[in-house]
């Protein structure tokens, strides 16, 4: 049974997804809600419900059915299902339906997506939260595969990580990225370069990322990382670059997901690049960032946090 205050709270987390893509987005995208904040019963109790893959399918069909007489879902791109938090662990993965054929009186619904009781429980010291969650989801259909990098600062490959920031890549590929935020040079014509990068995590005018075009199907991307706004959570004075290289031809093969072996231990278009001085264990420990004094060389580039303070001054190098 839910409670009149997690409807309360739903609504705080609408206006979190709202405000995330406002500045991630840079305004060019937004949602038209339509709310309805109340609690339905379902005519079974939810252990009769099947919460694991290919069964939850038919879960997200019965949630529809039980709340499609009193709901409007004409021209609904997106459900976002509340579960309880009371809900039992057998709920863990919540429902999911992402890109299918759900049935309504209205026509068609293509994704659904309702946190189980994963989503109600701590990591990183605090709890799980079901905006970013909401948002993670909703990122996939609108084109981005995500997961690229099993890692704690990227909204996409961990919604409840130290930071919640969309990478430099995903931006760019989404068109959110403005010309003047991306500094973008073919490794043919690299020699030395120095210039300053704006922390994800932070609304400030300046350079957000740093591309080096290797061929026409690899690049290295280069991002600057602090504690503070999207990343409070990675705590006081962490601070960082985190350097990785897009490898077009490839695509994410995520069954041996969970096996990581502190970087990449599955197929993956995006690779982390890490200092050799730096051991993999006390990489992963620091988020995989590059600090200052130390650099990363891949395919004859080096890239070098060579100093740090406000915002981080990168020198580039073939």
């Amino acid at each position: 049974v839910g409670t009149s205050q997690e409807l309360t709270s739903a609504n705080g987390q609408v206006n979190e997804v709202n405000r995330w893509l406002e500045f991630h987005s840079n305004s060019r995208l937004s949602f038209s809600w339509r709310p309805r904040l109340e609690w339905t019963r379902m005519p079974q109790p939810s252990s009769a419900y099947t919460w694991t893959e290919p069964g939850r399918l038919a879960t997200a069909q019965a949630i529809l059915d039980a709340t499609d007489p009193t709901f409007n879902y004409a021209g609904i791109d997106f459900v976002f299902v509340l579960l309880p938090a009371a809900i039992g662990e057998f709920t863990r993965d919540g429902v999911a339906a992402i890109g299918r054929s759900l049935t309504t009186a209205e026509g068609t619904v293509r994704h659904l997506f309702g946190g189980g009781k994963f989503f109600y429980e701590f990591e990183n010291d605090v709890r799980r939260e079901l905006w970013s969650a909401w948002i993670h989801e909703l990122l996939h259909p609108v084109g981005l595969p995500g997961h690229g990098i099993r890692m704690n600062v990227d909204i996409l490959n961990n919604q409840n990580g130290k930071s919640v920031v969309l990478g430099a890549w995903d931006s760019y590929m989404l068109g959110w990225l403005d010309a003047s935020e991306n500094y973008c040079i073919m490794a043919s014509q690299l020699r030395r370069v120095e210039t300053r990068l704006v922390p994800l995590e932070r609304r400030q005018r300046g350079l957000r990322s740093l591309m080096v075009r290797l061929s026409d199907t690899q690049v290295i991307v280069v991002e600057s990382r602090r504690a503070e706004g999207w990343g409070s959570r990675l705590g006081a004075g962490q601070y960082g670059l985190l350097v990785y290289v897009i490898e077009a031809t490839q695509d994410i093969d995520r069954s041996s997901e969970g096996g990581w072996d502190g970087l990449s231990s599955y197929q993956t278009f995006a690779t982390v690049l890490r200092p050799a001085s730096v051991s993999a264990t006390d990489f992963r420990s620091r988020e995989r960032l590059v600090y200052q004094g130390e650099s990363v060389t891949f395919g004859g580039v080096t890239i070098e946090l060579t100093s740090t303070g406000d915002t981080d001054l990168v020198t580039l190098t073939r």
